[in-house]
């Protein structure tokens, strides 16, 4: 039975991705019970910045507004035309099945001219057109927008660009999905098999799905047979807790910090920084887009608490970015997820686009974070949540020397 119960852990950690992918679409675009569900092959738009009531998603930031979209290329290609944004920091990130970024549209990628481009899903031809054609590894994909907004001035614009970000193409529907539910052993594998069988992964998952169809995973798979039922039953939440807990460790911590793999966002065969993501930060950038870092501790090890005053000095120029660097701060949920807290400022981050942060005579820059609001540098405040929480810094469009680049520990002042 050990070797069942390892086989049902390795199912739920290479599963646990495309479960919630298709989770979220599901409460995006095909819940009959949500009456704000937006059709299939359109844009919604996040009006406002992220803030303690939004969340559906983990470690949301407090720097772009979004704007995203369900995507079903099985009945024809779909074309995206994305306005001229300019040099205001933005990204497209086109996500498969699996969490996967396949393509990327923005300042990086493409530049701020903007464009037409149309999605094409495998085995199709591209009808004849002007457009860029983006070749998808899948039909059912999903795409994450973030356009930069300096604060609430800002919107106006950002809404703006938001409102010309336009799809057209068939919207298929899909009356046969179930709802996926969280948490229930039958559900995520009968989730599983219906995006294995609609999506097919690609073929270096194979050695892995091999071993996996001993448990009834696997694409050909309508129906667990009942001792199989029994497995999932017996073992399906033991090894959800123990992936849980297992993704408050994305890496060696480093000073206190625990720094991305270099697969995120687009993570091959590693299945565990996919699972990690799914728990802590799902839509992740590649590396190129955006480098992510996490403190759960201060410098020597101690979990963050709001009974402490902490502070982060950064030097001149650093962290090394072409775009922006956000240090955003979050509660930490049992089930592992974690999100905006509020507080009397409604303060959720601070970033090198904050406009009154005080910075010494060299460059340097200290940011405080703690409970009650400091008697100096109150500009440089980041309020701490209730409880244990954690740091997350965003390094936009990142140099080359930020794969050397290490933070400084988060100091304990008292």
């Amino acid at each position: 039975m050990a070797d069942i119960s390892r086989l049902i852990a390795r199912a739920l950690e290479y599963g646990l991705p495309a479960f919630e992918m298709a989770r979220l679409a599901y409460d995006f675009s095909y819940d009959p019970t949500n009456s704000r569900r937006v059709p299939v092959n359109r844009f919604a738009h996040r009006r406002l910045l992220s803030d303690h009531r939004h969340r559906l998603v983990t470690t949301p930031n407090h720097d772009t507004l979004y704007s995203s979209a369900v995507i079903d290329l099985s009945l024809g290609p779909v074309e995206l035309q994305v306005p001229a944004i300019g040099g205001r920091y933005h990204s497209l990130a086109f996500m498969d099945a699996y969490t996967n970024n396949f393509a990327y549209v923005g300042t990086r990628a493409t530049g701020g001219e903007g464009g037409r481009y149309v999605m094409v899903g495998p085995g199709r031809q591209p009808p004849p057109t002007q457009s860029r054609v983006l070749r998808a590894p899948g039909n059912h994909i999903s795409i994450l927008a973030r356009i930069l907004v300096t604060g609430p001035s800002d919107y106006a614009e950002v809404h703006r660009l938001q409102d010309k970000l336009v799809l057209s193409g068939p919207a298929p529907a899909r009356p046969d999905l179930v709802r996926p539910v969280t948490g229930d052993a039958e559900s995520f594998v009968a989730v599983l098999n219906r995006v294995l069988r609609d999506d097919p992964p690609p073929q270096a998952d194979a050695p892995l799905l091999k071993e996996l169809f001993a448990v009834g995973v696997g694409g050909e798979v309508h129906a667990l047979t009942p001792e199989q039922r029994q497995w999932w039953r017996r073992d399906f939440a033991r090894a959800r807790e123990s992936l849980i807990a297992a993704s408050r460790d994305i890496g060696a911590p480093i000073f206190g910090w625990q720094y991305s793999q270099n697969s995120v966002g687009n993570f091959g065969t590693d299945y565990r920084s996919r699972a990690v993501i799914a728990i802590q930060g799902m839509a992740a950038n590649i590396p190129a887009e955006s480098v992510y870092a996490l403190a759960l501790t201060d410098a020597d090890g101690r979990t963050l608490d709001e009974r402490q005053r902490y502070r982060l000095h950064l030097l001149p120029g650093t962290p090394p970015a072409d775009a922006f660097w956000s240090l955003s701060i979050y509660e930490v949920m049992p089930e592992g997820g974690m999100y905006f807290a509020d507080n009397a400022l409604h303060r959720y981050s601070l970033s090198s686009l904050s406009p009154d942060l005080h910075r010494d005579e060299d460059g340097s820059l200290d940011i405080l974070i703690q409970k009650e609001e400091p008697q100096k540098l109150a500009s440089n405040w980041l309020p701490a949540p209730g409880g244990s929480f954690a740091l997350m810094m965003r390094a936009y469009l990142p140099r080359p020397e930020m794969g050397r680049f290490r933070y400084p520990g988060i100091e304990r002042l008292d």
